[in-house]
């Protein structure tokens, strides 16, 4: 069983895309998982920084994060989400004393996002080349 804990942090600033060799490896498998799970509009692997408290204290530093928009707020999709990534994640090969922070934000959230980095990964329907038109006619 992959370890998990959850916390919950208010604010977040939004440094910049996490890319490597490695970090493309978990891209593509995570890719490649999204594309079968149904709940995920949109994904980022950012740096970010935010205060995190742990039984060692709290600390102020950067992270890398995975940051799953969702389109489904359940708390059993956040959770099977998590478990599932983290498992690719730890498959990857990763070391015992490595971790990946996984953030849902908020759609406001990811307007701060896309300033820095772009997704990696975007459902079909919310890919950017699809273009929505709204007609309003007069009744």
């Amino acid at each position: 069983m992959i370890p998990l804990s959850e916390n919950r942090i208010h604010r977040v600033a939004y440094l910049g895309e996490q890319d490597g060799d490695v970090e493309r490896d978990l891209k593509r498998l995570l890719s490649k998982y999204f594309e079968r799970e149904n709940c995920c509009d949109s994904a980022y692997l950012c740096q970010v920084m935010y205060q995190r408290n742990s039984s060692e204290g709290s600390d102020l530093r950067r992270h890398v994060a995975l940051c799953i928009r969702t389109h489904e707020d359940s708390d059993e999709c956040k959770a099977a989400l998590s478990v599932d990534v983290g498992r690719i994640f730890h498959d990857l090969g990763f070391a015992a004393d490595q971790y990946l922070d996984i953030l849902f934000p908020s759609e406001s959230d990811e307007v701060n996002i896309r300033q820095v980095a772009k997704p990696f990964w975007e459902s079909k329907s919310m890919r950017p080349d699809d273009t929505l038109v709204v007609t309003s006619r007069k009744i």
